[in-house]
């Protein structure tokens, strides 16, 4: 009975998932034209801070426990999946242009980073340590890139958009309206919906008589990515392309400075290197490669997502090999 339930959850939780990525992303893109901005600025900022919540309240609540390695390791491992997984699935399904300021400065910034996080966390007697002012300095630069956000947007805006938006206009408020209420219903359809997904898939392996260790690595591993997975999917299905990868770049970046600097803020983060040395290597060279891929043709076609993804295959593999 716990397992025909299971799979009705399962089933349920899929369906909201996906019909809430749909709803997102059409209420980002219209939101983003009625506006007069870029839709990559949308998927940078309010698409990216929707589907990182589930890793906003994990590794917090983590960090406030103190439990620093699972604050630490879902950040790193919702990083990895979104490039790896997320970008991967969806270029070798749907084909997808980058943008060029994401080849020029988003991506590049999202590699400098990872790397940067990497020089902070690096301590003494084999620990990663992130200590408070660390944390501090990330959401500095969390700040940083909100206020660069902030100038694509005014950059982006025409001065007859803009001056239209500031005239009253009933029909188009009533668009912006209906338009901001699809992506926040969509949005949370799409966090519901995947942590019902995970939960249940979770509790159906279980009772499949898998171990708690394979049913962490792998379902709950890829599950906290799922809003920006299926987000992004659903995007590229939509030849939304500056959606898509908005969304992975910018969760990406609020994981690493908001996210991280936050739960350091709370209680400083300490974990074995020994332990996490190849996941944090990774989820630095993944925006490299993901820059390397899209610098020349400006897009990422089905050769390079199917690299991304097996790349992701082989590090399940090496997960599940170190136990």
């Amino acid at each position: 009975m716990d397992f025909f339930l299971q799979l009705v959850l399962l089933g349920g939780g899929f369906l909201a998932l996906v019909k809430g990525a749909d709803w997102l992303v059409d209420g980002s893109s219209s939101l983003a034209r009625s506006f007069g901005v870029s839709p990559l600025f949308i998927g940078l900022t309010i698409v990216a801070f929707g589907t990182s919540a589930p890793e906003l309240a994990v590794s917090v609540s983590a960090s406030w426990k103190g439990a620093g390695a699972i604050a630490v390791s879902n950040v790193v491992g919702s990083n990895i999946s979104n490039i790896a997984l997320g970008i991967g699935l969806s270029a070798l399904l749907f084909p997808m242009v980058v943008p060029r300021s994401s080849v020029r400065k988003e991506i590049p910034f999202n590699f400098l980073v990872s790397i940067a996080v990497l020089a902070l966390l690096i301590g003494s007697a084999g620990v990663f340590r992130l200590e408070r002012s660390s944390g501090i300095v990330l959401l500095v630069f969390f700040a940083l890139f909100l206020e660069y956000t902030w100038e694509m947007a005014r950059k982006d805006r025409s001065l007859p958009e803009a001056l239209a938006g500031k005239q009253a206009n009933p029909g188009r408020t009533r668009d912006r309206h209906k338009s901001l209420a699809l992506l926040l219903v969509g949005l949370g359809l799409v966090v519901v919906g995947g942590n019902v997904t995970v939960n249940a898939a979770s509790k159906i392996a279980l009772l499949m008589g898998m171990s708690e260790a394979f049913v962490g690595l792998t379902i709950v591993a890829v599950g906290t990515s799922l809003p920006e997975l299926v987000t992004s999917v659903r995007a590229a299905m939509k030849k939304e392309s500056d959606i898509a990868i908005g969304n992975i770049v910018g969760s990406n970046i609020f994981n690493l400075l908001l996210i991280l600097g936050l739960s350091a803020v709370v209680r400083p983060l300490q974990l074995e290197q020994r332990l996490y040395a190849v996941d944090m290597l990774y989820m630095c060279a993944l925006p490299l490669v993901l820059w390397l891929f899209s610098v020349r043709d400006k897009k990422i076609g089905r050769g390079e997502g199917a690299l991304l993804a097996a790349s992701y295959v082989a590090y399940l593999a090496f997960l599940l090999w170190r136990g």
